[in-house]
């Protein structure tokens, strides 16, 4: 349980990220919220997604934060990832003037926002061809989160996914390092 105390928020960061069944956006907002746990923040995590469960939107709301969290709903978040067309489109228009918006480069940006700051990384690409399956674009995308924003560690998103998949983490840690290793776009 962290330690940090609940009178002043100091840090507080609310990430949406979204994409379609099979991508891994559901496992990716479970490790992130643990990893943050486990660095010593609190975090909330709270996902949707279609009714088909490969194919169908998905997304996963994260809220990381220094101090105890009394809600879980995301209107304008901090930050947007978005790993597919989809996903964009339909949560590009909950994001505000300062939300950080980092999407996967098969993303076809047309309406965005004259002020906002982006960064577009290639996360489907990558995983498909340097790790052979466009599943890895999770874990690649939580290393590019994890450099650009200082936390959650890279250690512990390695410590998570070798909890959460103890029989054959390699190719979800080469992703987080191969992401965090990523220049900032």
């Amino acid at each position: 349980m962290p330690t940090r105390s609940a009178e002043v928020i100091l840090m507080r960061k609310q990430i949406r990220i979204t994409g379609f069944g099979g991508q891994g956006i559901i496992t990716a907002g479970i490790i992130l919220a643990k990893s943050a746990v486990t660095d010593g923040f609190f975090a909330t995590q709270t996902q949707a997604y279609g009714s088909q469960s490969r194919g169908g939107a998905s997304k996963a709301d994260v809220i990381i934060s220094e101090s105890e969290i009394y809600d879980f709903v995301i209107e304008t978040p901090d930050v947007l990832v978005a790993l597919s067309q989809v996903g964009f489109e339909k949560y590009l228009k909950t994001t505000g003037k300062h939300t950080l918006l980092i999407l996967d480069s098969r993303i076809s940006p047309t309406d965005l926002p004259p002020h906002v700051n982006s960064h577009v990384y290639p996360f489907v690409d990558l995983a498909e061809m340097k790790l052979g399956h466009g599943i890895y674009a999770g874990p690649i995308m939580l290393g590019v989160l994890s450099s650009i924003l200082g936390f959650p560690s890279l250690k512990t998103l390695k410590e998570e996914y070798r909890n959460r998949f103890p029989k054959n983490p390699d190719k979800n840690l080469k992703a987080l390092e191969m992401g965090f290793d990523l220049p900032v776009s």
